[in-house]
């Protein structure tokens, strides 16, 4: 039991110690949705990242604004629509299902088109 312990306690030594000698890391961000309120909620950790020395890239509708990052705008590649009203989300059964199924596939439709973008391209 002893050894158990001891060969545990090693482990978690050596990967604390590993821990703290991380290295800068690349970041790929991609944000396909067209509402700010999306990019809004991952902006502050791209920035985050970036002031840590990260190399931080990002593919989406906005400009991150902020020198660390390298933004590729996909503005424009998805038709914009404010009018959107969601079904019900709350009822169940065969046509509510085939319904969500119908959303979602939309809503793929829609991203695809991020993949038309020629510095999208170049970086796949």
């Amino acid at each position: 039991m002893t050894a158990y312990i001891t060969t545990r306690l090693l482990v978690v030594i050596i990967l604390l110690t590993a821990a703290g000698r991380a290295s800068a890391a690349r970041v790929l961000g991609v944000f396909p949705h067209h509402g700010y309120s999306h990019h809004s909620v991952f902006l502050p950790y791209l920035r985050a990242l970036a002031d840590r020395g990260h190399n931080v890239l990002v593919i989406s509708h906005f400009d991150s604004s902020h020198t660390g990052i390298m933004d590729i705008s996909v503005k424009g590649s998805a038709p914009m629509d404010n009018n959107i009203t969601f079904p019900d989300s709350t009822t169940f059964g065969f046509f509510a299902t085939w319904r969500d199924v119908f959303v979602m596939y939309n809503m793929a439709k829609i991203t695809e088109g991020i993949f038309e973008v020629p510095a999208v391209r170049q970086l796949l």
